[in-house]
């Protein structure tokens, strides 16, 4: 089957993706989400216990192969295959351009496939693809030489080969963008972290397996023996009029696996925008656990989810995050909006934790009205406990002093809108119940020190020529 060699270049060319890893890694992402949407639509429900998916990532043959036990190249999906911008996959968030993504970052493509027939049998097949062919995309080949023949019972293996000179440094395990990481465990949170949303759902098989030149990490297992569940939230939130709702996801992540606490928003189940710290505001170290066999620490990872969301083509971007929407009574973007939840649920989540920070502040603020009594008049009526609940949990003395004594500058009378006209009685009473007490008292201070200042000051002029 032939295409327009053209317009996928143009296509090809305009793809954007994600900066670093994660970017180099895109391709890997596209080729696993065909693999768990093979491996779905042949198991069903059983999917976690039959399914089979296997990374082979090589620095030594500088390739990277996926390969699954899934439905591979079956007529139907065949077509839809080899016809670029298809709706085939509209149904499951897909826009039937990923496999292209591919030649953003590699020269060749292989296929190897293996079809059960209705009487038992099988068929196989190993191909060259080219979506740039003139001739025929996907050529049949006979010689093993690029892709071996696909080893599972069904299903297909795709291998990415002969990366292009802008990616090479990604295949040597001592460049800087590994740095002193463990690479396995590097490339293991970027998978996990990119179909977080398949896990949470139980879509990915139990026999999830990343190998790097023989070393293996099974994937299902990585991720639940690092984090345990927070529960979830729901939230609705106004957009253009439209009553939006969002799904908040919150696991506890070990220390070992994380080092902020971190949120990820994701559109068409796939991971979508860069990755968001939330620890400012929140809590800038780990949270502790006590368990029988010991003391947990923990991060938070937060998936937020919705059917607002809209990604771009290649589905690295959400380009809809900035508008402008309304939730309790505030006007901020999605964005600002969605981490501000997840950040309060997080708290309502660690409630050893927000209390003990809330009953600090509170200690904070009746230290700073000890100090000076005028900050009192800050609290605008407040006890110290119902000022600190509406402040942010990790404010600091100094910041709670500057709003102490902000909110006292605005609470003081406006003696700009005093009638010029008012009477000496009228000015008697505003002294009496405009005035607070602490006011006064500053006033008589001030008059007291302000002619010792003036004494002074006449003298330092009596003892300059000048």
């Amino acid at each position: 089957m032939k295409h327009n060699a053209i317009d996928l270049r143009a296509e090809v060319k305009r793809a954007s993706l994600p900066d670093g890893l994660n970017g180099f890694l895109f391709p890997l992402f596209e080729a696993i989400s065909n693999a768990l949407h093979s491996v779905e639509e042949r198991w069903e429900e059983n999917v976690e216990e039959q399914g089979k998916i296997r990374i082979d990532f090589s620095f030594v043959t500088k390739s990277i192969a996926v390969a699954d036990n899934g439905i591979g190249f079956s007529e139907k999906n065949l077509n839809a295959f080899l016809t670029p911008l298809t709706g085939h996959k509209f149904e499951r968030g897909g826009k039937g351009f990923g496999r292209f993504i591919a030649f953003k970052h590699f020269e060749k493509m292989h296929y190897a496939s293996k079809v059960l027939l209705g009487d038992g049998k099988s068929y196989s097949g190993m191909y060259k693809y080219d979506p740039f062919a003139t001739d025929d995309n996907l050529v049949e080949l006979s010689s093993t030489r690029d892709i071996a023949e696909h080893n599972f019972d069904s299903g297909l293996t795709a291998k990415m080969q002969s990366p292009l000179p802008d990616v090479l440094n990604y295949f040597d395990a001592s460049s800087e963008e590994y740095r002193d990481d463990d690479i396995v465990d590097k490339i293991s949170t970027a998978v996990v972290d990119h179909f977080l949303v398949d896990f949470i759902q139980k879509k990915v098989p139990q026999d999830f397996v990343l190998s790097i030149d023989g070393v293996s990490n099974n994937l299902h297992q990585y991720f639940y023996s690092s984090l345990s569940t927070g529960g979830t939230r729901v939230e609705t939130v106004v957009v253009n009029g439209n009553a939006e709702e969002f799904k908040f996801s919150y696991f506890k992540v070990s220390v070992e696996r994380a080092k902020k606490h971190r949120l990820y928003f994701y559109a068409d189940n796939r991971a979508a925008s860069d990755l968001e710290n939330i620890s400012a505001g929140l809590n800038e170290r780990p949270f502790e656990e006590r368990l029988p066999v010991g003391v947990f620490k923990y991060y938070y990872l937060v998936a937020v989810s919705g059917s607002y969301f809209i990604s771009s083509q290649s589905r690295d971007r959400i380009i809809n995050l900035g508008v402008k929407a309304s939730a309790n009574g505030n006007r901020k973007t999605v964005r600002e909006i969605l981490i501000a939840y997840a950040k309060r649920h997080v708290l309502d989540i660690e409630t050893e934790y927000t209390s003990k920070r809330q009953a600090r502040m509170v200690s904070e603020v009746e230290h700073l009205i000890a100090i000076d009594p005028l900050l009192r008049r800050g609290l605008g009526g407040l006890t110290p406990e119902e000022f600190v609940k509406n402040r942010t949990i990790t404010e600091t003395r100094e910041q709670l002093a500057q709003d102490l004594f902000v909110e006292r500058f605005r609470r003081k009378f406006d003696f700009t809108k005093l009638d010029e006209n008012a009477s000496v009685q009228d000015l008697v009473d505003i002294v009496k119940t405009k005035i607070p007490e602490d006011a006064k008292e500053a006033l008589a201070v001030y008059v007291a020190y302000r002619n010792h200042v003036i004494r002074i000051f006449r003298e330092l002029l009596n003892k300059t020529e000048d």
